[in-house]
């Protein structure tokens, strides 16, 4: 409360007697109020900021034990020091290639991209493919990433080479199928 008393005198001395900070007292009283009650505001919000880091990071903060309070105003500073790397970076949209055919005898799955280009995921190695561009042919042309590319449909009921490149998709997409 003293603390939005003097917000209130600084207000008032702004204004150097131009005009009148507030238009009688009930007013000064009730923004008064209002600062105090943000004022406490802040201060629950920082506290339960401090108590949330401390049961969130106390691993890390607090390697033998021993716990203490955080200082809001040190964390603040490295917050602003820090700013670039507690930025989450935007993730960028996935491709989405549809199914166009598969090729057994060169050990390929072909895929067009919203674009209309066409790629393949062609065999590596026992169970494993990369993603290359191919020309319009259909010969491939350059290597690719592929975990930015979403599968919209896959060669079901295709033998071989086909089964190979779905159960390798499902491996690659979600690893925790084979950690267990």
């Amino acid at each position: 409360m003293v603390t939005a008393q003097k917000m209130a005198e600084a207000r008032e001395e702004e204004t150097e007697g131009r005009y009148e900070a507030f238009e009688d007292q009930a007013e000064r009283d009730e923004w008064v109020a209002e600062r105090a009650a943000d004022c406490m505001e802040c201060c629950l919000v920082s506290d339960s900021l401090k108590s949330d880091l401390e049961i969130l990071f106390a691993a890390e903060l607090f390697p033998d034990g021993v716990t203490f309070d955080i200082d809001i105003e040190a964390l603040r500073t490295l917050v602003t020091a820090n700013r670039e790397l507690l930025r989450v970076k935007p993730t960028p949209p996935k491709l989405a290639l549809m199914f166009k055919m598969v090729d057994s005898d060169n050990c390929r799955v072909y895929y067009m991209d919203p674009n209309k280009r066409l790629l393949c995921f062609q065999l590596t190695s026992r169970k494993d493919f990369e993603l290359l561009y191919c020309t319009q042919e259909g010969e491939p042309s350059h290597t690719i990433d592929h975990f930015n590319k979403d599968i919209i449909d896959f060669p079901v009921g295709e033998p071989g080479i086909a089964a190979d490149f779905i159960e390798w998709w499902g491996r690659v997409n979600n690893p925790a199928q084979t950690e267990s």
